[in-house]
This record gives C-alpha cells, sequence and structure tokens, in this order.
C-alpha cells in the first residue's frame, strides 16, 4: 500500500472568487474560480464533494467521470470555474482536470504532462511517483513547462513548495495554487515525512563573526594606506568606499530579500493552516479521526514555521497559535467543567474515606476499607450503611437491581449482604481465579474479570443463589487482558485495557472505535449501562471523561479539576460523580 507525502503552494489570496484544496488519504483536488463564488460556498462545494466521495462506488473511470458530472449538476459553481483532482483507490489513480486545470507526472527520469483541459485518465501509482495538480496560473508564470521540470528534480514535495516561493514573485502570485503528492511504500512514507518532509530552507547565511572579520580587513587596509603617497590615498580612500557600499548592498538585499521571503512563509503557512482547520469543522460531524489528523497536521505546520523563522514572540506565529488551539476546542469540544459538592459521608461517619464506588441506576454502594460499606440514593440524598469485619479485606464491591450489596475478599470468594444486615457467602473462592480486578452486577448476574486468567466468568442467579461460573468468552475470542482494570455491561460487555476500550455482544467481539484527540492516553474505567447512550471513559492522570458512541465514535471530551483527584467515579442522568475521600463531587456532563 503507498501513502502519500504532500505539500501544498498557496500564492497570495485573491479580494474575489475562491481557491480551495483537499487533502486526504486517498482524495486531492483543487478548485479555483473568479468572481461568484464566496469563500464559504466554495468550502461548503469541497465539503460536499469529499462527503458524497466517501459513499461513492467507483471501480472505473466511468464512474469517476460520472460523479463529478452528477456533483457539478447540484452546485452552483460560475461558468469558467478550474478544477484538478486525483483519487487513489488500492493503488489505481483516477485524474480529473477541467477548464485551466493541468496535472504532470514525474516518474524516474521522466517527466509529462498527463492531462489537462476537460480530461480524465487512470493508471497504477508506483513507488517514487510524484504528481503535480496545479493550474494554468502557475505554469505560466514559471514561463514553461520545463521549469517546472527543473524545480522538481530530486526533491520532497516540501523542498518544491519552499522552492517556489523564492521564484515567484509575491505580487504575482495571487490565486495560485500547487499540490505536490509523492507516493512511497509505508515504511518509506514514514521515513519521509521524518527526515525530508520538514527539512527547514536553506539559506544563505551571514557568518556570526562578520564583524570581527571586516574589522581586521578594515584595518590593514588603513595601515596600507597610510604607508602612501597622498594622492594614492585618495584613491584607496575612494576604493574602499565604493567597496563597503557594495557590501552594505549585498547585505541590505540579502535582508530585504529574507525579509520578503519570511514575510511569504508566514503567509503560506496561514493560508495553509486556515485552510485544514476549516477541514477539519467540515469533516468533525461525520470523521472526527480526520478532524484530528488536520488538526495535528496543522500543529506540526506552525511548528515547522517557528524553525523557519526562528521567532516565537512574531506576532503572526502568536496568532497562529491561539487560533489552532480555540479551534481545537470548538472542533474536538473540549469543555472545562466545575464541580460542586454533592453530599458528604462524613455526616455519617466523621471518620469515612470512600475508595470505590459502584452504581446501579441512582443507587451507589461505595466500599471504605475501614470495613463499611454505603449505600447512597442519588436521587433522594439518602444514606445507609453496612460495618463488619469481614468488609475490611473486601477490594470491590456491587449492587444489583433489587439494592443487594456484595463485595469481594480476595482468596475467600464474593459475599452477599442481605437487607438485614446478615453476610453470607455467594460464590466459594476458586482456586482457578487468578487476579480479579473488577465486578459487575448486571440483570442481578455476577460478572468478574481475570486479568491474569485473560477470562470473565459470569455467575447466573438462580434460586438458591448462583450457578457455576462460565466462561464469557466464546471460542476462539479471548484477548490479552493483561492491562485490563475495569468492565461495564449494556447487554454488551465493555473491557477497558488502559489504551483503548475493547466490545464484545455475546462473548463475541464487536466493533468498537478508539479515536482520542488526545495521545497517551490511560483509561482508569469506562462505565455505561442500558439506559445511557454514550459511554464515558475515564482518565484520572488527565483529568477527563471523554464521552463516546456505543461504537467507540468519539463526541467530546469533558474536564474537571476533580477528576484527578478520584479515587472512582460513576454515571446517572446526565451527572458524572467523583467519590474523592468522604466526599461525592458532581460535573454536568450536557
Amino acid at each position: 500500500m503507498l501513502k502519500p507525502n504532500f505539500a501544498i503552494y498557496l500564492g497570495e489570496e485573491v479580494e474575489t472568487g475562491f481557491t480551495g484544496f483537499v487533502c486526504q488519504d486517498n482524495f486531492f483536488c483543487l478548485l479555483e474560480t473568479g468572481e461568484g463564488l464566496s469563500k464559504d460556498e466554495g468550502r461548503g462545494i469541497l465539503k460536499k464533494l469529499t462527503d458524497d466521495l466517501e459513499f461513492a462506488k467507483i471501480g472505473a473511470l466511468a464512474d469517476f467521470d460520472s460523479y463529478f458530472a452528477n456533483h457539478w449538476k447540484q452546485s452552483k459553481l460560475p461558468t469558467g470555474f478550474s478544477f484538478v483532482a486525483l483519487f487513489l483507490n488500492d493503488n489505481l489513480s483516477f485524474l480529473k482536470t477541467i477548464n485551466l486545470g493541468q496535472i504532470y507526472l514525474k516518474r524516474g527520469n521522466q517527466f509529462t504532462k498527463l492531462i489537462s483541459e476537460n480530461n480524465s485518465a487512470s493508471g497504477y501509482v508506483q513507488p517514487n511517483d510524484l504528481f503535480i495538480l496545479t493550474t494554468e496560473n502557475m505554469t505560466n508564470l514559471l514561463n514553461e513547462n520545463s521549469n517546472l521540470q527543473k524545480i522538481v528534480v530530486d526533491k520532497s514535495p516540501k523542498q518544491i513548495v519552499d522552492d517556489l516561493s523564492s521564484i515567484i514573485p509575491i505580487d504575482k502570485s495571487k490565486g495560485t495554487i500547487g499540490l505536490f503528492i509523492s507516493f512511497a511504500e509505508e515504511e518509506r512514507a514514514e521515513e519521509l515525512e521524518t527526515e525530508t518532509d520538514y527539512l527547514p530552507k536553506q539559506r544563505i547565511q551571514v557568518p556570526l563573526d562578520f564583524k570581527k572579520t571586516a574589522g581586521k580587513i578594515v584595518l590593514k587596509i588603513k595601515n596600507f594606506i597610510q604607508q602612501q603617497d597622498r594622492n594614492k590615498k585618495l584613491a584607496f580612500a575612494a576604493v574602499a568606499i565604493l567597496f563597503f557600499l557594495f557590501i552594505s548592498n549585498i547585505i541590505g538585499g540579502y535582508q530585504k530579500r529574507s525579509g520578503a521571503q519570511k514575510g511569504r512563509d508566514i503567509q503560506t503557512t496561514r493560508d495553509l493552516i486556515t485552510e485544514k482547520l476549516h477541514q477539519a469543522e467540515d469533516v468533525s460531524g461525520l470523521n472526527m479521526q480526520r478532524a484530528i489528523v488536520l488538526i495535528n497536521e496543522s500543529k506540526q505546520d506552525l511548528a515547522n514555521l517557528k524553525k523557519e523563522i526562528n521567532d516565537n514572540n512574531n506576532k503572526d506565529i502568536v496568532f497562529l497559535q491561539q487560533l489552532i488551539s480555540s479551534e481545537e476546542l470548538k472542533i474536538l469540544k473540549k469543555e472545562e467543567k466545575t464541580s460542586q459538592e454533592y453530599f458528604d459521608l462524613s455526616v455519617e461517619n466523621k471518620k469515612a474515606s470512600g475508595q470505590k464506588m459502584s452504581l446501579n441506576k441512582d443507587n451507589a454502594a461505595i466500599l471504605d476499607p475501614q470495613g463499611i460499606i454505603y449505600t447512597f440514593s442519588l436521587s433522594k440524598k439518602s444514606i445507609d450503611k453496612q460495618s463488619s469485619s469481614d468488609i475490611k479485606e473486601a477490594s470491590l464491591v456491587g449492587i444489583d437491581d433489587r439494592g443487594t450489596l456484595f463485595f469481594n475478599r480476595k482468596n475467600a470468594g464474593i459475599f452477599q449482604i442481605s437487607s438485614d444486615g446478615k453476610i453470607k457467602k455467594a460464590i466459594d473462592n476458586d482456586t482457578d481465579w487468578g487476579n480479579i480486578v473488577d465486578m459487575v452486577l448486571y440483570d442481578n448476574n455476577i460478572y468478574l474479570l481475570d486479568k491474569t486468567k485473560n477470562q470473565i466468568y459470569k455467575y447466573l442467579v438462580s434460586e438458591n443463589g448462583f450457578s457455576q461460573k462460565n466462561q464469557y468468552f466464546k471460542a476462539g475470542q479471548g484477548i490479552d487482558l493483561s492491562n485490563a482494570n475495569s468492565l461495564t455491561i449494556d447487554g454488551s460487555v465493555y473491557i477497558s485495557l488502559a489504551s483503548k476500550v475493547v466490545k464484545y455482544t455475546s462473548g463475541v467481539a464487536d466493533d468498537f472505535s478508539n479515536t482520542f484527540p488526545d495521545q497517551d492516553i490511560n483509561i482508569n474505567k469506562v462505565f455505561t449501562n442500558p439506559d445511557l447512550t454514550r459511554v464515558y471513559q475515564w482518565d484520572k492522570a488527565k483529568g477527563a471523561i471523554y464521552v463516546v458512541s456505543k461504537t467507540g465514535d468519539y463526541e467530546k471530551q469533558i474536564k474537571s479539576a476533580v477528576l484527578s483527584k478520584a479515587s472512582d467515579i460513576g454515571i446517572f442522568a446526565n451527572n458524572a460523580y467523583a467519590l474523592v475521600g468522604a466526599k461525592i463531587y458532581t460535573i454536568d456532563l450536557n
């Protein structure tokens, strides 16, 4: 499978019309119009074009042509628009140009214009192929096509764009756009990204010891002149003045060109980042993963610019930092929430200290290592407690639909507390158990998560207690649970493996996405139930709850300081409940 590595050249923005692009894993296009199309309208057309393409069945060139023909009928594009597109289906490319559109290919030592004007073509892409998507505006600026050929020789897309920035005059670059895409095998593509794609531009550097060197030269000239007669002294003085004027002009010219180039770099990066953020916002509703990629690319573009101009206090750098940050919060729906103290267990016991919490609807069972289990109604704020020396060694607590309490004692089994406070053993200790790290009561059945034996044990409720253990996973469906730390059930079973969540239905693996806007995710608990329409994943280190759909699609992130202090959390009626010592805090998830 070939992976693209691309860079885009954007000239000065035009006052009227629209110049835009789309760069995705397998679809690249440019749209350029004169008057008659606003920037918002242009972005809307590109968004619809890209969204619909995801569901289009394109297996042949005729399908590709038909797709665009149907799309243009629905779009209100002004006459005379120019369009260029490349679509990759595995390693088969489909190409399209309209009006001034042009597509070039460099393959090995060969360089050719593939198609232009109103044409289409298809063919297989080979490793190291370089495609150039542009319009006549760019090739006209470069005078001849051969100039473009010289520019692209032995260069990465980013290096090509750097060279174009120094060749094309700023005042003539309005509305000019060019997209350069190279393809490499997956492993080689990763090398290109790290080694060549973001290489800094090579610039002429004035030596740091220039003043020192110049001073020595001046001193030698001065001593030499002093040894000559008056006429020769005047002649040498004139030559020296002309020489230093010449050097000053060179340095001044360099500084002027360098400043102009820096301005171009900033404007190009600003346009690129702005366009990527617009695309991220457009696709976030349907493809959050793509939005995250675009935001990360924008951050990388800004990091590259910082290296280029070496001035973090530059007003444009500061502006772009703020722009990316604000757009990231908006697109990725990161919300900072304050918590409210909801209840203090110390009203029941001054020494109360909650460690584990289990929720079943609005009933919370809270384990206190001092040998107490509190039963707390979240809706009524009523509290009860059961205390016993047997509870002191408990590591897990659970509550069923009837309000019956259960707790686990290592090497002792599962115990049940009846309504009259009596404790009896519900399930004997099993020598086959490894390390039981979580217990869930669902439909009054008991589920135990064993991270050592890579298994979930299911005990069915019966008239006389509970059945013998049943292994939850179907044959061949088991996975490594060595990193497992929690499970939750809504009919399907969700297991947190710290860096991701897996989903099983009737013991068989089910689809569940793990797309996050942050890196280094460490999920401490996953939570849902039949009454909830979302799955909630708690990362204590980040003080965040990630809200996802029941197929794992990311929706938003709630951050609160109390989430970094809590020992456990639960969700009920659009509120998160965080247990911190003797106190329960609530966070609004709406």
